[in-house]
């Protein structure tokens, strides 16, 4: 029985590793409830990566990167964020193994902050390289 005499509703989660998202516990409520509206898992990873948007070229570092997009820190004049917002581009990443480049959207500009969303990305060598990688990245947290 739950609280006031109702039945208890049982919450089963599977065992695994808990995504990274700005905090373990926000990254699952946000799942649970229904917040969260990524496909992919994203990994806390710092990596040297560049964005080229038209004439723009941005060079920066990774803050989480998922099979699905990428958030990096770089520091933007305001010029360069209009410019950018809902533009095209080609991300490169710098990983051990070498460099991978995705055709990416980019799907929100911050002053200090850029997160993209791959395109057409799943099931190309460059996706199985970032999967290899990802893993690698999980295995230094078990």
């Amino acid at each position: 029985m739950g609280p006031g005499g109702g039945a208890a509703t049982k919450i089963s989660i599977a065992a695994g590793p808990v995504p990274y998202g700005g905090g373990m516990a926000g990254s699952l409520a946000s799942r649970l409830f229904g917040r969260d509206r990524r496909r992919h898992e994203r990994t806390k990873a710092t990596v040297p990566c560049r964005l080229v948007v038209g004439d723009d070229v941005l060079v920066g570092k990774t803050r989480d990167i998922s099979l699905g997009g990428v958030a990096f820190a770089v520091q933007l004049a305001p010029e360069v964020r209009g410019r950018l917002a809902k533009g095209r581009g080609t991300m490169s990443l710098m990983l051990p193994r070498g460099e991978i480049e995705a055709q990416c959207r980019v799907v929100r500009v911050m002053e200090e902050m850029v997160a993209l969303e791959f395109h057409k990305f799943a099931r190309t060598p460059q996706c199985e390289d970032l999967r290899e990688f990802l893993r690698t990245q999980l295995s230094k947290l078990l």
